[in-house]
């Protein structure tokens, strides 16, 4: 008697999980075949950070005094902070410190 109060009482507090997730295992297997879930590759792509583009970068601002880290990110199809980050990499630094002091200068 004691142990099937026990084994009452081990049923009443065990965690059930949701139909819902049944469900959507079901339909996974019957669609794809398989039980893992499938990994969605969406938004922008990451783009890769080369040393040509940071020649690329600073050859363009080199040539065009007025442009934006944006309008560079948009030649360069690669996201402005990427071009911010080139443009304040120590190795960078002295050189796009020149030119940053020869768009001031005028």
């Amino acid at each position: 008697m004691k142990q099937d109060v026990c084994m009452l009482n081990n049923f009443i507090t065990r965690h059930l999980l949701n139909k819902k997730t049944f469900e959507r295992i079901h339909n996974r297997l019957v669609e794809t075949g398989s039980f893992k879930k499938r990994i969605s590759v969406g938004g922008r792509p990451r783009s890769t950070r080369t040393p040509n583009l940071d020649e690329r970068t600073l050859n363009h601002i080199e040539d065009n005094r007025g442009s934006s880290t944006r309008d560079i990110a948009a030649l360069e199809n690669v996201n402005h902070m990427a071009v911010r980050r080139i443009l304040r990499e120590p190795s960078n630094s002295s050189r796009s410190y020149l030119l940053t002091t020869k768009l001031r200068s005028g």
